[in-house]
């Protein structure tokens, strides 16, 4: 397995980050100048990243920019270790990705807002648990669905009882309960309970005309797909829609666990990372599954979709 013929000149390594019907292209450089900058704010804050797995995710991407750069630091090295290493290399690539995102969206926030959650962020293992308990990523999705309605031009509050809570522009307060789920046999729970927190949560606000979300990561879910089988960009991703979209259909009934009036629907997220070519590919893929004829919901998609990790 050759690794540097491709990827000798650096300026023709690039990670691509995907959503939606948007690319966005960026110099493996940058991204990682970007993930240093995250790991700097991380010291600021007393977590000492470098003994965390962010610090290993770090020590993987330097790895990448020398492979780039065309050093052969894997000569001799066996065709299955380099195997394991591009894994390592992938999820790096994905976990770098996702806390750009949140540290670009959530650092305008009052730090107090969402210290708690990334206490818990770092201190998870370097890859995703097989096991169901996994806390890290359950938080980090919190914080990345936050993300997304702040880079919609929402206010959020992250202090609540419930995962996120938003202000709409009618002054109404949507509700969204998260829920990263692991086994399809409980995917129908999970999405059931997220609407008896809905429920809750709107009788014990200050008004019942109060709205609630179910937000669900299915990543773990989907069929696994071969790392390095597209031949570009726009292949990756529609073979990614393709997939999220069959996924929901085939369940579709699990997703409607559990539906109620005051919960406008689900909404749907996965990420995908490959190899094409010159680069890394990372996608992140939205549906939304509404209950409700109340049209906030395809009135969301739009602001809470095509979001780069800059």
């Amino acid at each position: 397995m050759n690794l540097t013929s491709a990827n000798t000149n650096l300026n023709l390594f690039k990670e691509k980050s995907m959503e939606g019907k948007e690319i966005y292209e960026h110099e493996f450089s940058d991204l990682l100048t970007k993930f240093e900058e995250v790991c700097t704010w991380f010291d600021s804050l007393g977590f000492r990243f470098a003994v965390t797995r962010y610090g290993v995710y770090h020590k993987n991407l330097q790895k990448l920019k020398a492979l780039s750069n065309g050093e052969k630091i894997f000569k001799d090295t066996p065709d299955e270790n380099l195997v394991a290493f591009m894994k390592e290399m992938m999820n790096s690539h994905v976990e770098a990705n996702e806390i750009i995102r949140v540290y670009n969206d959530l650092k305008g926030l009052d730090i107090q807002e969402y210290l708690d959650q990334i206490k818990k962020v770092i201190t998870g293992q370097e890859f995703r648990a097989t096991s169901e308990n996994d806390p890290a990523r359950d938080f980090l999705f919190e914080l990345s669905m936050a993300a997304r309605f702040l880079r919609g031009g929402y206010k959020i509050s992250l202090k609540s009882i419930c995962d996120i809570e938003v202000k709409l522009s009618d002054g109404r307060i949507l509700f969204v309960e998260c829920k990263r789920v692991k086994s399809l046999k409980k995917l129908s729970k999970n999405i059931k309970v997220a609407n008896q927190q809905i429920v809750r949560r709107i009788k014990d606000s200050s008004s019942l005309k109060n709205l609630g979300m179910v937000a669900v990561n299915v990543t773990d879910l989907l069929p696994k797909v071969s790392l390095i089988n597209s031949e570009d960009a726009r292949m990756a991703i529609n073979e990614h829609r393709e997939l999220s979209r069959n996924f929901i259909l085939r369940n579709l009934d699990d997703f409607m666990a559990g539906e109620n009036k005051k919960c406008i629907g689900v909404l749907c997220e996965s990420s995908l990372s490959k190899l094409i070519p010159g680069g890394f590919i990372y996608s992140r893929h939205i549906n939304n599954i509404p209950y409700e004829s109340d049209d906030l919901f395809e009135r969301l998609m739009p602001q809470l979709s095509n979001q780069d990790i800059a």
